[in-house]
């Protein structure tokens, strides 16, 4: 069993490891350009190693700026550099998303917060938002949960779309999750998978699953499917309904849902349990 581990380890890491950039912001503007969230100030200890000294950041604090008379309204510590924060077009309210993390991602990740006046009132895990804390996109030292955010200002609201095809709509101002709607061509025989295409047929292919994020897969972890989009060898996404293909624009080549858990699902609940990358996480696909 333990050769099992390793070979699903490393066929996982096979698909983990594309390399990626990191991402560091200073300033975050309301959509009216009234108000500007700034950082101000970082605190840092060293840490060594070895004949090496290296500078690490322990602490950040953030500042919400009136632009116009650069009156400090509020002050906000955390670290947001590396996240995606929106500013509400008063001033008063912030919504910040862990969109492109680089934390692990186990289901009590934080990963969705808001603030009014500079203090936090509601969050969101990952376990929260997402059947599988395992329906993501990985790389090296990132992970990518969202293909799609937006913040409508006027409304006061964020909207989030996750790779389970749902469309998270929250209150940007309280932080309440208005709705959680998934796709309209998701129907209960629906099937969304990733892993490796490849050509059986005019318009007929076959797919090995590597990830189930819903649906049910044949007993031999292969589907068979029809589909007018042409495909190379290669790995990509997937949504099949009977058979067929359903092209919605919202899937896109580049969706590489790279966790690879799903012949780890076939095994028994005891030996799943006894493997170091399901701790701190659900596994399995979405109901």
């Amino acid at each position: 069993m333990q050769r099992l581990y390793f070979l699903l380890l490393l066929v996982t890491m096979a698909h983990v490891a594309f390399a990626d950039e990191p991402r560091s912001r200073d300033v975050f503007t309301s959509v009216n350009g009234q108000y500007a969230f700034r950082l101000t100030d970082t605190k840092y200890t060293t840490i060594k190693d070895g004949s090496e000294e290296y500078r690490v950041p322990i602490s950040t604090t953030w500042k919400l700026f009136q632009q116009s008379t650069g009156q400090t309204h509020y002050s906000v510590t955390g670290f947001f550099d590396s996240k995606t924060v929106y500013v509400a077009n008063d001033g008063r309210s912030l919504a910040v998303v862990d969109d492109w993390s680089e934390a692990n991602a186990v289901d009590t990740l934080e990963v969705v917060s808001f603030y009014r006046l500079g203090e936090k009132i509601k969050a969101y895990r990952l376990a929260d938002l997402l059947c599988s804390s395992f329906n993501i996109s990985e790389s090296a030292s990132h992970f990518d949960w969202l293909p799609g955010l937006a913040y409508h200002a006027a409304r006061r609201e964020l909207v989030l779309n996750t790779y389970e095809l749902n469309t998270l709509t929250f209150d940007a101002t309280s932080g309440v999750l208005r709705s959680r709607v998934r796709h309209p061509m998701v129907t209960k025989t629906a099937l969304l998978v990733y892993g490796e295409v490849k050509k059986a047929g005019a318009d007929r292919y076959e797919l090995t699953v590597c990830t189930r994020i819903f649906g049910k897969v044949p007993a031999d972890g292969k589907v068979r499917f029809t589909s007018k989009r042409k495909y190379l060898s290669s790995y990509v996404t997937v949504l099949l309904d009977q058979g067929q293909h359903l092209d919605i624009e919202r899937i896109s080549n580049d969706w590489l849902l790279n966790e690879c858990t799903y012949r780890l699902e076939q095994l028994p609940h005891s030996e799943q349990l006894k493997s170091s990358y399901v701790r701190g996480r659900k596994l399995g696909g979405c109901p």
